[in-house]
This record gives C-alpha cells, sequence and structure tokens, in this order.
C-alpha cells in the first residue's frame, strides 16, 4: 500500500492528536525549534548541510542533490536506514517531514518504502506546517474574546490562571516567571518551539472550550529572552484588564514561596542539596544585581545586605528546603517587601495607569475567579 503526502493542516490535527513525527533537518534546524513528539533523525549533518547548500547556490539543484547523494552512500545509507526503520517500528504511525522542498524527506520516504516501511511526509514540509500554526494564531486572536488578569506582583495571577479551564499560562511555556527573579532551574525552550506549542494550546482549547474567554496573566512584551507572538501581543493590547488586588504582607509571602522556596526546592531536586543551594543563592544575588541600576546605588545596598543576611541563615551549608513552610520565609521577607513596596508596585502603578480604560474589574483574588467563570457575555461587566 502506497502512502501518500499529507497536507499541512493534517499533519497539524495529526500533531493535536498527538501522533509521532520524523524530522529529518539537520540538528542545527531541530534545535532551532520543531514539533511536539517529533524525533530528529538527520539525512545530513550541520556540515554536510551547509555543503549542500553552498553548492546549490554556486551550481545549482542537479548539483547539489549530486552531492548529498553521494554524502549519504555506502555504510552511511545503511546507518541511515536502521535508524528510520527502528523509528517506523517503534511508532508505527509516524509521519515524515524536513524544511520545504521535500527532497530530503523524499528521500528517507523512498528508502522506507524500499525497506517495505511506507510512510507519509508532509507537503512543504516544517515550513508549511509553522504557516498554517500562525495562520491560526491570526484567526484565534482576532475572534476569539481575550481577557487579562492584572494585578501587583504576587497578587497569584499565575495561580488564578491555573485554575482557569481556559487559562494560558505563558509563564509556563516560556518556562520563566517573568521578571529578573524568573529563571527556573531548566531553560527556556526555543522560541520556535514556544511558540509552536502556545498555538497548539490555543487551538485545542478554542475547539474544546468553544464559545469561551481565553485568560492571560498581564505580561510585557518579552518573557526572559522569549517574546510574545506578535499577533498575541497586539491582541492583547486592545483585552480588557482585571485586576486583582491584595495586601503587601500577603504578596511578599507568595514571592517568597514562588519564587525562592519552590526553585529551592527544584535547584537541590536536579543538582543536590549541596549543589543546589549554592546555586540557587547565585541566582537570587545575580537576580537583584540586575536590577541595581533601576534601584539605585543606595537602595540596592541596602536590599543586597538583607538578601545575604537571608542567604547566609536561609542558605548556609548543610541546609535542605523541603516544604513551602519554610522558616526561610522570616529571613526573606525583609527584602522582598520593601522590593515590592520601593521597586515593583511603583512602577506597575504607572503602567496600569496607562491602561485605565481598559480595566473593567477589580477584586481579590476569590473575586475576580468568581469572574472568570461568568458567561462569556457578561464579560466587560
Amino acid at each position: 500500500m502506497t502512502k501518500t503526502d499529507i497536507s499541512p493542516e493534517l499533519a497539524i490535527e495529526r500533531i493535536l492528536s498527538g501522533q509521532p513525527f520524523l524530522d529529518v533537518r539537520a540538528p542545527i534546524e531541530f534545535s532551532q525549534g520543531s514539533f511536539p513528539n517529533t524525533t530528529n533523525i538527520p539525512i545530513l549533518n550541520d556540515e554536510e548541510r551547509k555543503q549542500v547548500g553552498t553548492c546549490y547556490k554556486n551550481q545549482g539543484n542537479t548539483a547539489a542533490v549530486q552531492l548529498g547523494e553521494a554524502l549519504i552512500s555506502g555504510s552511511r545509507k545503511t546507518t541511515l536506514l536502521a535508524e528510520w526503520t527502528a523509528a517506523v517500528q517503534q511508532y508505527p504511525d509516524i509521519t515524515l517531514f524536513c524544511f520545504r522542498g521535500g527532497q530530503r524527506s523524499g528521500i528517507s520516504q523512498r528508502w522506507l518504502a524500499d525497506a517495505g516501511y511506507p510512510r507519509p511526509k508532509v507537503t512543504g514540509g516544517y515550513k508549511a506546517i509553522r504557516q498554517h500554526l500562525l495562520q491560526h494564531l491570526e484567526h484565534i486572536t482576532g475572534t476569539e474574546q481575550l481577557v487579562i488578569i492584572g494585578g501587583k506582583t504576587g497578587v497569584r495571577k499565575t495561580t488564578l490562571i491555573e485554575q482557569c479551564p481556559t487559562g494560558i499560562d505563558l509563564e509556563k511555556h516560556a518556562n520563566h516567571r517573568g521578571s529578573a527573579f524568573g529563571e527556573q532551574v531548566n531553560p527556556q525552550p526555543a522560541q520556535i518551539d514556544f511558540e509552536h506549542q502556545l498555538i497548539l494550546n490555543l487551538l485545542a482549547m478554542a475547539r474544546n472550550q468553544p464559545q469561551q474567554r481565553f485568560f492571560f496573566e498581564d505580561e510585557g512584551n518579552n518573557i526572559g529572552r522569549i517574546a510574545i507572538p506578535l499577533a498575541l501581543r497586539n491582541a492583547l493590547l486592545k483585552a480588557p484588564i482585571w485586576v486583582i488586588e491584595d495586601t503587601v504582607e500577603s504578596r511578599a509571602i507568595e514571592i517568597c514561596r514562588a519564587y525562592i522556596i519552590e526553585p529551592a526546592i527544584a535547584f537541590q531536586q536536579k543538582f543536590g542539596n549541596t549543589d543546589g543551594i549554592k546555586m540557587h543563592r547565585k541566582r537570587l544575588s545575580d537576580a537583584l544585581y540586575k536590577i541595581q541600576k533601576r534601584l539605585g546605588s543606595e537602595k540596592y545596598n541596602q536590599l543586597n545586605q538583607e538578601l545575604e543576611n537571608a542567604l547566609q541563615k536561609t542558605h548556609a551549608e548543610g541546609n535542605v528546603f523541603s516544604t513551602t513552610s519554610s522558616t526561610a520565609f522570616d529571613e526573606h521577607l525583609n527584602w522582598i517587601t520593601p522590593l515590592l513596596t520601593d521597586y515593583y508596585d511603583p512602577m506597575y502603578d504607572y503602567q496600569l495607569s496607562k491602561k485605565q480604560a481598559r480595566i473593567a474589574f477589580h477584586g481579590n483574588w476569590q473575586a475576580v475567579l468568581a469572574k472568570t467563570q461568568t458567561k462569556k457575555n457578561n464579560a466587560l461587566n
């Protein structure tokens, strides 16, 4: 039975359903972004891809194809075919793709078919799938009702987003808490991987929760080094804002939990107690240093001394963080509280003052959560 090519839209349906894909692009292409449930077994390595590209530019397509075939002949072909065959045996419903033209995926498809494993490839490859995903993002952001959950640092915006069936946690997608202190134990994804996963999440939600609002946390243009896609950013600039209100004391405790205790536990789990504590200690000191110019030297020195005092007690040799009820709260509140009142709060007040016309609701955390559960046609009431 001959396996025909599939369209980019059908490929997206397969991605959404969790079906596997085989990406035969070079490692550097894969590292810059691909799709979920994708295995990379490249037909050309990075240097070979560069050679073929140079040949194509200087001598044309025929010469480039001949060079490519020469590079993957003999034992190289045997090894590649064995790896591709193993992938198909592990995932019988796997789909192939390369970047765009189909030459690389066409070779893998032909070899697999000759070996008795016919598999489809995607027409237009990676580039076509990505273009269709971006079109879906344009459609969703242009037709769905978006609401921003705002509020000062520490009002538990992310926690509320997680409680909403149609809440989109951009920080989770970006693996960053969105401030100088937001770096996580694991690195952020590639920009393109972030975009693809975000769009797929939005697309799945739009289908599973029709006629529902989408809730987003109030973010800047970037979360760490990840940029919010332009179509979404522009849509959020027009969205109504529901503002959570809370006390400074409550917010400082929340910041301690989310930015100190929980990351400390994550660092310990990944790097061991001793190294994890050291790395987390450096993370906090480096984060405060990043904003020293904005704080001013006097305020920075004051907060840094309070931070160092807390770190000496909470991040000392042999200390282990195991619960969010750690006594670290008391020590770290001495620098977290003034950081909120003297730095983050004035900055957020200024930013929010420019969005006054879009503020549609104020309330405590419970009130805003209840508001997210109201009917869509009451979104702006």
